[in-house]
């Protein structure tokens, strides 16, 4: 949320300094629902100051993430919840 506050009140400076932390942080633990999402918050910062290249550079990157249903992505889901019999 300050993220998108400090884009909105056009505190830019600010707000790229936190969602790089953020970006960071997210990533080292594995956060996939929340790392997109900063992605692209922090990629609107960069489309707000015409620097494309890196608003594109970080909109691309989630698609290089695993997606739900691959082969990894399963493990790693398996591995979190234990199963359960119906």
């Amino acid at each position: 949320m300050a993220i998108e506050l400090a884009w909105g009140r056009g505190d830019w400076d600010a707000g790229t300094a936190l969602s790089k932390q953020s970006i960071t942080l997210a990533h080292n633990l594995n956060q996939r629902t929340l790392l997109p999402r900063l992605l692209v918050w922090t990629s609107l910062f960069y489309v707000g100051r015409v620097q494309l290249e890196q608003a594109q550079a970080l909109v691309d990157r989630p698609r290089r993430f695993p997606v739900l249903g691959t082969k990894r992505a399963r493990s790693t889901y398996t591995r979190s919840c234990p199963r359960t019999s119906a």
